[in-house]
Order: structure tokens, then sequence, then C-alpha cells
């Protein structure tokens, strides 16, 4: 039954692979300095680490030396937190994984993130006795199993049932649970007046 819906839901997207390794260490920051100093510079920056770890063969990714998932990276961590990133190409083994080239992100937070696994943001945020869960992440559905993401505590800033808002998804035996995390686009959404598209201020 599950399998049969989460066929329904899921959207599977294709990823661009990277440039070729060259084996050293190199600032995702094209001037060499990688402590980003505005926010076109970071959008950048992020953008080209995304490319990188999550193309065709995956990077190994690290926060304050901590090892997490790709998927964690892309989708669990603010961009505002993140002071300075720096590459490592070329093939490495990390625990019997092969990954392609290695990311090390610094913070400017002054204490360690609190990772939520996404069962526990469905228990703090939504009401429901279903056992069984698909999720998505600012409207798109997971690309990988639930295991494979963690969200910073502090990124989060909602996470509802869609059945709360659609009813025809109400008394069906799994739940979807839509988390919203603190995005550019989630803090200042745009709204539309008469053709105009106006961003909307906290």
């Amino acid at each position: 039954m599950r399998n049969a819906i989460v066929g329904l839901f899921f959207l599977i997207g294709a990823f661009t692979a990277v440039s070729q390794t060259d084996g050293k260490a190199t600032p995702i920051n094209p001037s060499g300095v990688s402590i980003v100093k505005d926010a076109k510079e970071k959008e950048t920056e992020v953008s080209e680490i995304k490319k990188f770890a999550h193309g065709k063969r995956e990077a190994a990714c690290f926060i304050d030396m901590k090892q997490i998932s790709s998927e964690t990276f892309l989708n669990g961590v603010n961009p505002d937190d993140i002071e300075k990133t720096d590459i490592k190409k070329g093939d490495t083994l990390i625990k019997g994984r092969k990954y392609h080239g290695k990311i090390f992100v610094t913070t400017k937070l002054k204490k360690p993130i609190k990772w939520m696994a996404l069962s526990e943001i469905k228990r703090q945020f939504a009401t429901t006795k279903n056992p069984e869960t698909i999720y998505m992440i600012n409207g798109k559905y997971l690309e990988k199993e639930e295991a494979f993401y963690l969200i910073d505590k502090e990124y989060i800033l909602n996470a509802f049932l869609l059945s709360d808002v659609n009813p025809y998804l109400k008394d069906k035996p799994i739940d979807i649970v839509n988390i919203i995390t603190k995005t550019k686009e989630n803090k200042h959404p745009k709204i539309i007046i008469r053709g105009n598209e106006v961003s909307e201020t906290e």
C-alpha cells in the first residue's frame, strides 16, 4: 500500500555531473577567499557547492568537522550560517564508502547544531495517529529514504500535514508532512497584486 502511494507522489529529478578533479584543496570562491562577503557572492557559492555535493558521484559533506549526508547539507542547513567553505577534489574512501571529493563547511554558530530527524519534526508539529508517513521539504518530495535527512532545529520555520489543507487527503492511511525551512523565499514570500509581484516583509 505504502509503495503504491509513494509512487503517486514522488518526483525524481536529474542532477548534473561536476567537473573533473585535480586532487587539491580549493576554496569555492573563485577569488581564493572562502569567507562569504555579500549576498550575491553567497548565493553563487551555495549554488556551486550544491552542484558538487549532489552530482552523479556524491561528495562527502562535513559541517564543523561533523560528517552529514549530502541530503542534509542541501536541505537542512541555513546558508546564512555558513562562514567558510572549502572543497577537496578527488575520490576518497570513508568507512568503506567511496565519495567524489569532500566539502568542509565552517559555520558562524557559537554552539553545536541541534539536528532533528524528520520523525522528530512530525511529532513536534503535527498531531496524527498514522504510523506511515511521506515527507516533503519546502513542497518537494524526498528523493531518498527519510533516514538520510536531518534538519537544523533553528532552520525550521513550520511543518504541517497536507490533510489539514487538502480535504481529499483526510482519512487516508498515510500522512504527508510538509516541512518548511527558513529560506529567503519562505521568510519573505511574494504576493501578487493585480499582476505585480510584491515581496511581503515580516
